[in-house]
Parts: C-alpha cells; structure tokens; sequence
C-alpha cells in the first residue's frame, strides 16, 4: 500500500521503525498496523504526502550548513526548531494545492496525539523542549488549520504556564517571530527563523540542550 501511495507522488518508500523521515531522495515511514489503526490508509497516504512536500519543497543542504554552523550543544534545538517551523510551511503548501491532502494531515496529528506525541507543555520539564512543542502547536494551528486537533495543548492555562517559564517579554518575541512563518518562502527562511529564536530562547536561558525528546512533528518527520 505504502509503495503504492508513493508511487503516485513520485517517490521511493520504505517502511520501518517508528520515525517518518526522508533524505530528500526516499522516505521512510512508519510501520503502521493495520489491524489496530482503524484509518491506517488515512495515515500512511497522510505521511507520504507530508515527507513527499519535503522532497518537493525543502532545501536539505540549508539544514546541514545550519546545523554544520551552531555549537553542538545547540544543534538538537535548532533542528528541532527549524522542523516545526518547515513542517508547517510545506504542509500549508500542499493543503494549498491539493484540498484533500488536509484530511491525511488531521489523520497523522489525531493518531499521533492518541500515541501521546504530542505532550502538555506543562509535562515537558525542559524549557527548549517546551518552546519547540509550543512552535509545534502554535504552527500547526495556524498554518495547517488543525486547532480543532490540538487546541486543547495551548489553553489559557498552558499558555501561561509557558509565559511563566519564559518570561512574557521573551515569550511575546518568540510569538512574533513564528507569526512570520506564513510568510516563509524558502528553507533558508525558516532557518533564519529558527537561528533567531535559538538566539532569544538559548542565550538567555541556562539549559543550552534539550533532553533529546523535541519534536520532528513529534516523531511525524526528520527532515535530514
């Protein structure tokens, strides 16, 4: 089914472990079971679709100058950052493009959250881990039109608690930087985007690293 999906949309598949991810050259997506995922098709076409609008549309050799450029104790954020922030602009261009990719989108974020992918931000006891699931949210909402999905992760209440943790100076100039996103027209855009954040957020806060559980579309996608 997964080789036949990809074919549609010109791309090789693999199938495997529990990450969606491509190189820009194939995709791997995760093995689904079928026999206990009710909308298994919904899923596999909806990660297809999501790691083929990377193939089409990002800029790998971006990501690994960026990542190549920034201290190592950095490079999991930024990565982490940047995926959020791309996902959400490739994303938006294939809804643009083709309508009915959205209900493949909704079915990757509703089987990913009843995975519990998709932590509160008040769970998430790492400052940049909180800030890239808040980007997550906050994007996908915004861009990709699933507030209906995730909007119970950014109530007034956990909002707050992330205003708390940030200060509500640093949280409003986080805010406004992901409000450009829509405006994003490259890869280097979003990375720009997610330097600059990483310049606000690390270089004020003591925690440098994330505990390594932020989110590539909470495990929906690696971009590199």
């Amino acid at each position: 089914l997964a080789t036949h999906y990809g074919n549609k949309v010109g791309v090789k598949v693999r199938v495997g472990g529990n990450i969606a991810r491509t190189n820009g050259k194939e995709i791997n997506i995760p093995a689904i079971k079928t026999d206990v995922v009710e909308n298994h098709r919904e899923v596999i076409f909806g990660y297809i679709a999501h790691e083929g609008a990377h193939v089409r549309h990002t800029d790998f050799s971006v990501l690994r100058q960026v990542l190549s450029s920034v201290p190592k104790s950095q490079v999991t954020f930024v990565a982490g950052m940047f995926n959020v922030i791309e996902d959400a602009r490739i994303e938006s261009l294939f809804v643009e493009r083709w309508i009915g990719t959205q209900s493949t989108l909704n079915a990757i974020c509703e089987h990913i959250k009843s995975q519990g992918g998709y932590p509160k931000l008040s769970d998430t006891s790492n400052l940049p881990d909180k800030a890239i699931f808040f980007g997550l949210y906050y994007l996908q909402m915004k861009m990709v039109n699933q507030g209906a999905i995730l909007g119970e992760l950014l109530s007034d209440q956990e909002v707050d608690h992330l205003k708390q943790q940030l200060g509500t100076k640093l949280f409003e100039e986080i805010v406004a930087i992901l409000d450009t996103a829509p405006n994003a027209k490259s890869t280097q855009d979003v990375a720009d985007m997610a330097l600059c954040i990483k310049d606000l957020l690390l270089d004020d806060s003591e925690a440098g690293e994330t505990d390594g559980s932020e989110s590539n579309q909470s495990q929906q996608s690696s971009s590199a």
